[in-house]
């Protein structure tokens, strides 16, 4: 549990490392007990028009499953609705979807199981909208996150230190920003482990999985004669080959289409090599 504030009408203080999906449902969760601030180097007041440089793989294909379509909409009620008058799609995972695995067709009926189908830069725009709109979220953005705050015997982390880089530029300058619970939600390039590794504590030991797997990802307009009556397209990989595939539809009359390939190759990204390597997937869709 986070420490008792300095003051007994003071709710507690925390503070988000990283505003992006994870970043901002964590903060949707913890803003109905503490003040929150979210951190980020990019601009996070503006709406998304596109991908944003923080997250390499935006461009290729996301489709959100049940699990995660029943969390956010637990912690932003109405949100689903919302995506969906935005051009989102919502769609049987299991009757409205065709599922192959080991190069064989799961069996499909209509179920409950509705998951959302769009791009990842549309859904981080209505959740980024909802979240930063809550009553006890600031957001501080354009600004490096530069390290840990701590007490005077490196026990207990009581804070950050963040400076501001405007359009990118080089930080300069720093300021602390106190709190009772500080969250690290930057992701695959957390600076965690050198933090606190230079307040003297053992860097945590690192399991590393080469996995090889290279994606591309094209867009295409959707075509009322192809795939009538199917959502998504998901193609497991072959043991034998290490090709994949997934097909979702989008929002703006669109199919995301990313094909990839484990230990070592890359599908090829111009529409004839594109289509010719699709063509080797045991599914003709």
């Amino acid at each position: 549990p986070a420490p008792t504030p300095a003051t007994a009408t003071a709710r507690p203080r925390v503070v988000v490392l990283g505003a992006s999906i994870a970043g901002l449902l964590t903060a949707a969760a913890i803003v109905r007990h503490a003040d929150v601030t979210l951190v980020d180097r990019d601009p996070i007041h503006e709406d998304l028009t596109g991908p944003r440089r923080g997250v390499p793989q935006s461009r290729h294909t996301h489709g959100v499953l049940v699990g995660g379509s029943r969390v956010i909409e637990r912690l932003l009620p109405g949100v689903s609705a919302e995506l969906e008058q935005r051009g989102a799609l919502l769609g049987d995972v299991v009757g409205g979807s065709r599922w192959v695995l080991r190069d064989t067709p799961l069996l499909a009926f209509p179920t409950t199981l509705v998951g959302l189908l769009c791009s990842r830069t549309l859904l981080e725009s209505q959740i980024r909208r909802r979240v930063t709109a809550l009553p006890g979220v600031r957001v501080v953005s354009e600004h490096d996150i530069v390290g840990l705050v701590t007490d005077s015997r490196n026990e207990r982390v009581t804070g950050v230190r963040i400076a501001a880089r405007p359009d990118g530029s080089r930080p300069s300058g720093t300021r602390e920003l106190r709190a009772d619970l500080v969250v690290d939600a930057t992701g695959r390039g957390s600076r965690l482990p050198r933090w606190l590794a230079d307040l003297g504590y053992a860097e945590p030991e690192e399991t590393r999985v080469e996995a090889s797997v290279s994606y591309a990802t094209r867009s295409f307009r959707t075509d009322p004669s192809v795939l009538e009556g199917i959502d998504a397209v998901v193609v497991g990989t072959d043991v034998h080959t290490g090709r994949s595939a997934a097909a979702l539809r989008q929002e703006g009359s669109r199919w995301s289409v990313t094909l990839s390939q484990a230990n070592g190759g890359s599908p090829p990204l111009d529409v004839d090599g594109f289509a010719q390597w699709a063509a080797t997937l045991p599914t003709p869709d």
